[in-house]
C-alpha cells in the first residue's frame, strides 16, 4: 500500500476475516459527522450514552443522512449502556438529584433498558459496569445483570 499518509509493502494478515468482503464496520459518536460516516460505512452505529429522546432524535438524523445517500437501510444501532448496580456499588445520586439511567437497583436498570428498547427500538446494548471498587463487585455485577436484569428483558 502507497498513501498519502502511509507505505508499506510485504505485510501479511492472518487469520483472514471470514465476514466478506470485510468484517462489519461500527462506527461511533453522534455528531452530525459520525452520523455521515455511519450512514456512509457502518453495519452498526454505536452512540455514545444517549437520553432516549436525544437518542431518538440521532436515530431520525441517521436516517435522513442514509435517505440523501440512497441508502434504504441504516445501520443498526447498539448503543453503548453503563450499569451501575447501586445494591452493589453502595453509589447512589445525591439526595434530590435525578437518577442516571442505567444506575440504580436492577429493577430500575431493567426498566432503563427497556425504556430504551421500546422507545428506539435497540435489539443490543453494550453494557458498561461502573462504579465497582474491585474484581469483586465488578464479578458481583455481571453476575446480578445476569440473573436478576436480563430475564426481565426477555
Amino acid at each position: 500500500f502507497a498513501g498519502k499518509f502511509f507505505s508499506f509493502a510485504d505485510m501479511h494478515v492472518s487469520p483472514k476475516p471470514l465476514q466478506q468482503p470485510h468484517p462489519p464496520i461500527w462506527i461511533g459518536g453522534a455528531g452530525d459527522a459520525a452520523l455521515q460516516r455511519a450512514a456512509t460505512f457502518a453495519a452498526v452505529w454505536q452512540p455514545t450514552p444517549l437520553s432516549v429522546a436525544d437518542l431518538v432524535e440521532r436515530q431520525t438524523a441517521l436516517r435522513a443522512a442514509c435517505e440523501r445517500l440512497g441508502r434504504e437501510t441504516p445501520p443498526e444501532t447498539r448503543m453503548s449502556f453503563r450499569v451501575e448496580l447501586s445494591t452493589i456499588t453502595g453509589n447512589a445520586p445525591p439526595a434530590g438529584a435525578a437518577r442516571p439511567a442505567g444506575h440504580g437497583t436492577p429493577a430500575e436498570v431493567a426498566g432503563d433498558l427497556a425504556r430504551y428498547r421500546e422507545a428506539a427500538g435497540l435489539d443490543a446494548f453494550q453494557i458498561n459496569f461502573h462504579g465497582n471498587r474491585d474484581l469483586d463487585q465488578l464479578l458481583r455485577s455481571m453476575e446480578c445483570f445476569m440473573r436478576e436484569i436480563k430475564p426481565q428483558l426477555g
